[in-house]
């Protein structure tokens, strides 16, 4: 079977955006703010998969034919909770370029033998994470004080990333640039 990887593919930001996103105060006791450098727009997550199935994947994702398109991030929200805490993000605009792309991704990768989540694609920025157990009310109250100024990139490719762990975090390696 091979190295296993744990992959997903997605949109990096420009190191403009994520200086940008650095800066920006955002403190709370029971959040937990992700590094900038990790920061992106997850178009698919693929979880653990074969060095064998990892070059189908990177076979299949080099056929998508794929033109840049701005992308403008604006709005913050969360999601429900779950095992983990309650992700805090930030929104994109409707976009029906972005749109296509991941629905794209998701048609290239269907015929491979992957156990991939089916989740709606609902294009975001996590932040971070407020703790497990913090009330809604709190998660509200929190990003209400968030002052995060909109911002838009150029998205001019989108990138096949390996998540690996390590005793400081989480580490995103690209594997592929398409």
């Amino acid at each position: 079977m091979g190295i296993i990887m744990r992959v997903f593919v997605a949109i990096d930001l420009p190191k403009d955006a994520k200086e940008k996103l650095k800066n920006v105060k955002m403190v709370h006791a029971k959040f937990h703010r992700y590094p900038a450098e990790n920061l992106h727009l997850t178009l698919k997550f693929i979880g653990e998969v074969s060095d064998e199935l990892l070059e189908q994947i990177k076979e299949q994702l080099d056929t998508i034919n794929f033109s840049s398109f701005p992308l403008s991030f604006k709005a913050l929200g969360h999601f429900h909770p779950h095992r983990r805490g309650t992700p805090i993000w930030m929104g994109v605009e409707n976009n029906e370029e972005l749109m296509k792309l991941q629905a794209k991704i998701e048609e290239v990768l269907q015929d491979l033998e992957l156990k991939m989540d089916k989740m709606k694609f609902t294009p975001h920025l996590t932040l971070g994470r407020m703790e497990r157990g913090t009330s809604e009310d709190e998660v509200e109250e929190f990003i209400q004080t968030l002052h995060i100024p909109e911002f838009s990139i150029e998205t001019k490719e989108f990138i096949l990333f390996h998540s690996h762990s390590t005793k400081n975090g989480v580490e995103y390696l690209p594997l592929e640039t398409f």
